[in-house]
Order: structure tokens, then C-alpha cells, then sequence
């Protein structure tokens, strides 16, 4: 795709700053980001006259919307969105997604990184697209999966984080379902005894059997 096709007013872009290298972009807290093109189109800074969507180069400048310490951005660093209706789960959480993108890194020997943006209240959040996953219901979920949820959990824990999985089942679902099996052991086995049945097998037996009856 050529930058007429994308680099126009209004339109929502991906910007991948130089030196996305991990150790370098912590330090400056430059990350990649969703900016949104000016209505000014793009330019030449040593005196050449400004080119037309035909001529447009990587590295040509153009300004975004987004308050930025620079907001005069080379096109060669900004890259379409494919605005696409999903949901992913991230570090736990359900997110609606508002497109997937691809961003080069700064030479040519960089390997493209696809990146997912994540619709985040009302922020648009960029993550590596190899760290989200469908989510999944804990419905879905084989005995052995239930096992292995169980066993990811750090359970009776008030924190989301705590209830993490390796299954792909949203931090707060795993907590619900736990709490949900824990409040049936102590309503059968009391206080003294619930603890002792608290075990992955139990759980799996426990859920499983709510699923197939």
C-alpha cells in the first residue's frame, strides 16, 4: 500500500518510533502508539517544495493531532490499521479490538512486528499481537483443562492478577469459579475440613459435573 492511500487527514495510523528495541524505549518511554493525521498534508523541511500524494516519501513529515513533545512524524514510521471487529483477552482482561496493524522496525534487517489495538475505555492501547489470545469461557474447558486452572491459581487471593491461567480464561471468570467451588465446600465440609478438599482433582470433579448435569 502506498502512503496516498493512507496518509490522509483524520486518518487513525500505528506510529512505531525509531529505536523500538525494548531497552531503548523504556528508557525514553517511547512506545508505539495510534496518532491521528492533521488536516496539513505532508512536507519537506530543506526547502523542497511540498510534494503531492504521488511524491509522498518516507521521509517526508507530517503532523498528528496527538500532543506529542514532536508532533511532526516521518511517514516511513506510521502504517495503516485494519479496523476489525474482535474481542481478545490481554494480561488477563477481555478488550474489544479496533484493528490489527504491521510495523517495520528501523532497519532493514528488523523483522515486522504485527500489533493488535485495543479498544481501552476511551484510549487506544497498542500490545504485540502474539501477546493476546481468544478468550475463553470456563464452560469450555475439558476436565484436565479444570486441572490445570486450579493448578495456575493462586486461590483465595482478593488481587485479579492472582487468578491468571495458562487456559486462556479471563482473571475474573477463574476467581468467580473458584469462589463459587470453595463456597460449596464450606457450605458441605464446614470451616475446619474445606481446605482439605480444596484440590485440583475436587475442583475439576466439582465443575465438570456442574457442566454435564
Amino acid at each position: 500500500m502506498e502512503y496516498k492511500d493512507y496518509i490522509k487527514a483524520g486518518n487513525k495510523l500505528l506510529y512505531v518510533p525509531y529505536n523500538k528495541n525494548w531497552w531503548i524505549a523504556e528508557w525514553n518511554e517511547v512506545k508505539p502508539m495510534v496518532v491521528t493525521i492533521g488536516e496539513y498534508r505532508p512536507y519537506y523541511t530543506d526547502g523542497t517544495h511540498d510534494p503531492m500524494p504521488d511524491e509522498y516519501e518516507g521521509c517526508c513529515l507530517v503532523e498528528v493531532e496527538e500532543r506529542l513533545e514532536d508532533p511532526q512524524l516521518r511517514l516511513d514510521r506510521m502504517f495503516p490499521i485494519e479496523q476489525k471487529e474482535d474481542r481478545v483477552l490481554y494480561e488477563g482482561k477481555v478488550y474489544d479490538v479496533y484493528g490489527y496493524a504491521t510495523g517495520s522496525g528501523d532497519c532493514d534487517y528488523d523483522e515486522d512486528t504485527d500489533y493488535c489495538i485495543l479498544k481501552d475505555g476511551d484510549e487506544l492501547k497498542v500490545v504485540e499481537e502474539d501477546d493476546v489470545c481468544s478468550p475463553r469461557t470456563i464452560d469450555e474447558l475439558s476436565h484436565d483443562e479444570l486441572m490445570t486452572l486450579w493448578g495456575d491459581i493462586r486461590r483465595g487471593s482478593m488481587f485479579y492478577d492472582d487468578y491468571r491461567n495458562t487456559v486462556d480464561v479471563p482473571d475474573g471468570e477463574a476467581m468467580q469459579a473458584w469462589e463459587d467451588f470453595y463456597n460449596e465446600l464450606y457450605e458441605e465440609y464446614g470451616e475446619e475440613h474445606a481446605d482439605e478438599h480444596d484440590t485440583a482433582q475436587e475442583f475439576a470433579d466439582w465443575y465438570y459435573g456442574q457442566l454435564v448435569a
